[in-house]
């Protein structure tokens, strides 16, 4: 499957500019995982705005991510596990969106995982969340 009971790091889905709150930082700290590429805390991305699209299986959520001026665009799907505010994804964000690649960057929770509504998921509803 890939649907996640975790929906980690947390974060403010309504403003992704503003990084993990201070009792997620705070455990983050206690457990050793500041840092950490899978488990830490949220850092916020300066140039991101939420995204939320309509499909058949719900409301897909998530964030969008622009340069200045965008060369291309990149539909990010992440893999099992966490939401798109997961700290390796937003390292790979920031150099997509960062010269030289200046890539307009979207990314989507599947149905069933990060902020999205639940649905069982299946291959299908996530090319379904894709198409929407």
């Amino acid at each position: 499957t890939f649907g996640f009971l975790v929906n980690w790091p947390p974060f403010d889905k309504d403003d992704p500019t503003r990084p993990s709150g201070p009792k997620v930082q705070n455990l983050c700290r206690r457990l050793g995982y500041l840092e950490d590429e899978a488990f830490g805390p949220f850092p916020g991305l300066s140039r991101a705005s939420p995204l939320s699209i309509s499909g058949p299986n719900g409301t897909v959520r998530g964030i969008r991510i622009a340069p200045g001026e965008s060369k291309h665009r990149v539909l990010y799907l992440h893999g099992q596990g966490g939401n798109v505010g997961v700290l390796h994804r937003c390292w790979l964000y920031n150099l997509l969106v960062d010269d030289p690649l200046c890539c307009e960057v979207l990314a989507i929770d599947y149905c069933g995982c990060g902020y999205s509504d639940f649905c069982r998921p299946t291959e299908a509803t996530a090319v379904a969340d894709v198409l929407a």
